[in-house]
């Protein structure tokens, strides 16, 4: 988790070449996760293309819980209703069932 905060901390930028030669600017956010664990986190790329004022969103949440990394992915979308949190609490909720004893 460390490592992700890391890299999201030293990398807040960079620039994509797409397949047709457009590019993207990108934004990265790392902020911790509203998640009942030992450790949790929201990694936010936003991507716009050059003049665009509306970017692409994209959410990867991680939580820890234990020696397991639980990896929750909200693909891009823009103007997104709702961030990838709403599901973190229950995918963790659904691990803690499957991995009950």
């Amino acid at each position: 988790m460390a490592a992700v905060r890391g890299v999201a901390q030293r990398c807040t930028a960079y620039t994509d070449t797409l397949f047709d030669g457009s590019r993207t600017h990108n934004t990265v956010s790392v902020t911790r996760a509203d998640a009942r664990a030992d450790d949790s986190l929201v990694l936010r790329v936003a991507s716009a293309f050059s003049g665009d004022t509306d970017p692409f969103i994209t959410e990867t949440g991680f939580v820890r819980e234990g020696d397991v990394i639980i990896m929750v992915q909200k693909m891009v979308a823009r103007k997104p209703k709702s961030g990838v949190e709403t599901v973190l609490s229950p995918a963790v909720a659904a691990y803690r069932a499957a991995t009950a004893g």
